[in-house]
Parts: C-alpha cells; structure tokens; sequence
C-alpha cells in the first residue's frame, strides 16, 4: 500500500485531461508493483519446485540403490551417492537408531569412518 503525490499549480489542477493523465500514471505505477510482485512469488514458488524435484530424485536413487545393494558397504555408497548427485545437496550423513538404547541415541553406519559425499 502505497500514496503517490501529484503537486501542480492551480491552473493544472481545474484542467480534467492532465488529472485524467496523473491518474494514468498512478495506475501504471502501481500495475507494475503488483507485477514485481507476482514476479517475485513466482521465482520463490520455482525455487521450491526445484528443490521438491530434486528432493524425489534423491529418493527415487536411493530406491534404486536399495535393490541394487548386494552389501551394507555398497548400500552405504550408493546412498551417499544418490544423495549427493541425484538430489546435488552439499553434503549428506548416514545415521542409524541404536538399538540398544532407550533414548534417541544415532551412530555412524558401522565398521565406516564418517564420510563427506560430494555431488
């Protein structure tokens, strides 16, 4: 919400074309902000469509990866893989819930030193 102040001398302001013409202009003006407003919910709602999309891709990966794991190794690798290329994150960890612990206690996949996978 906005004003928009026309100052003009006393003989412009009886004269109806150039009110008619001021009026224009406000109209305009606030046409194009309503546009850079939708432009930018536009580009915000892409943005998350873009992170949505490569969100399944990750998920459709490790999928993949899931049946194609003959190992725990090669199930971490492929994981980690899917995560860092098929979804292009900066980075991802593998955790798992301990089993023997009553409280919400995760460690690293076992037997593997913590590792960083880069897309």
């Amino acid at each position: 919400m906005g004003v928009l102040l026309f100052f003009v001398s006393k003989s412009w302001a009886e004269d109806e074309e150039i009110i008619a013409l001021l009026a224009r202009i406000a109209e305009n003006v606030s046409f194009a902000l309503d546009n850079f407003e939708r432009a930018n919910e536009k580009a915000v709602a892409d943005q998350q469509q873009e992170r949505l999309t490569r969100m399944f891709a990750a998920l459709s990966a490790t999928n993949e990866a899931i049946m194609r794991a003959k190992s725990r190794a090669e199930l971490y690798e492929l994981v980690c893989e899917a995560a860092a290329k098929g979804g292009r994150f900066n980075s991802t960890s593998i955790l798992l819930a301990r089993s023997d612990s009553e409280y919400p206690t995760w460690s690293q996949w076992p037997g593997r030193p913590p590792k960083t996978c880069v897309g």
